[in-house]
């Protein structure tokens, strides 16, 4: 399974392949780290006490609502083993921690929602026809992966609610949602709805992926079940420590709104720029971009010491990669190598 990130028998100048956020990380977060160091001779705290307090906070939950992970993806995996699905639907293309998650489960039959590229990969009211009693489990991701489109708020609502009355669990991905310009979360719908669950995470809203902080908004029946596929202490110190520090930073400061509109403004800039060289560039509502190139991309941007995302692994995305959005001056940079790269092809 291919990700992003992968860093370690290449030799990288700048890496497009991780669409993290590209500002840099406020002064309380990396004093939160420095801190917990100086705990690290004692056991993190097995309930997640000040964590979901502060979770709750932030996304207007109660503490028992919230479970505390070791990023999204052990979070998905807790789900998926929770709800033990017979038949999952998903997207196509989506993120394909999905899958895997799903593939651990045997006997599990997975159906692919296929999304059109002449309809830039948005998700269409055909879902709808899917969401029936045949189906455990359906997998969302808002906005998804790698498009970078959010779904329809109001398609999204009717699709969870389908789901409720035809007693179909829904997961909902919620990761890059702090990121987007448009797009609502659903957190609040658990309040009344036992089928949802919504997975968030700070990897990427504030790029710390190495720290795996995941959390889980779902009723306190559901949290309970997800709890017990987990391992008892999931998340260290400093994981909760810097999570806890994420939560309030994203309730109490401009630190995310600031960065949705550097992201707008870059996003913006990338996408005209990479029209001017004749790449087919996808509409996107997040921090990358999806592009079409009949080049070699991929490896002529890699042997100028730039990686970016080869979609090839998706479903349906032969040609297709996938583009972070950074600060301006490594924007720049990469804009310039393709037009030298593209020169040079001529």
């Amino acid at each position: 399974m291919a990700h992003g990130g992968d860093l370690y028998n290449k030799n990288i100048k700048y890496d497009f392949s991780v669409n993290l956020n590209p500002m840099d990380l406020p002064v309380e977060i990396k004093e939160a780290m420095d801190k917990s160091l100086s705990e690290a001779g004692i056991y993190p705290d097995i309930e997640q006490r000040e964590f979901r307090r502060d979770i709750a906070r932030l996304e207007h939950v109660s503490e028992d609502e919230v479970l505390g992970g070791n990023g999204a993806s052990e979070i998905i995996m807790g789900v998926v083993r929770a709800i033990n699905p017979k038949r999952a639907l998903i997207l196509a293309p989506t993120f394909s921690g999905y899958r895997y998650a799903l593939e651990s489960i045997e006997g599990c039959e997975i159906k692919e929602v296929h999304l059109e590229e002449e309809n830039d990969y948005k998700v269409d009211n055909y879902i709808l026809s899917l969401v029936d009693e045949f189906v455990d489990v359906v997998f969302i991701c808002n906005p998804n992966n790698p498009t970078g489109k959010c779904m329809d708020d109001y398609l999204l609502d009717n699709l969870i609610n389908r789901a409720y009355s035809r007693n179909v669990n829904v997961v909902v991905d919620e990761c890059f949602l702090p990121l987007a310009d448009k797009g609502k979360s659903v957190a609040g719908m658990v309040k009344y709805l036992d089928n949802l669950y919504v997975i968030k995470a700070f990897t990427k809203s504030f790029a710390i992926p190495a720290l795996r902080i995941g959390y889980l908004i779902s009723n306190e029946d559901n949290i309970k079940r997800v709890k017990g596929k987990l391992p008892e202490w999931n998340m260290s110190g400093l994981a909760l420590k810097v999570g806890k520090e994420c939560a309030r930073a994203s309730k109490e400061t401009k630190f995310i709104s600031k960065s949705k509109e550097l992201i707008s403004k870059e996003r913006e800039y990338l996408s005209n720029e990479l029209k001017k060289l004749n790449i087919k560039v996808y509409d996107s509502d997040v921090n990358f971009i999806l592009i079409s190139s009949d080049n070699k991309l991929y490896d002529l941007l890699l042997q100028r010491g730039i990686l970016i995302r080869d979609c090839s692994d998706y479903s349906g995305l032969n040609g297709k990669y996938r583009i972070a959005v950074k600060n301006h001056k490594e924007n720049e940079y990469l804009i310039e190598t393709l037009k030298e790269i593209l020169a040079g092809n001529e």
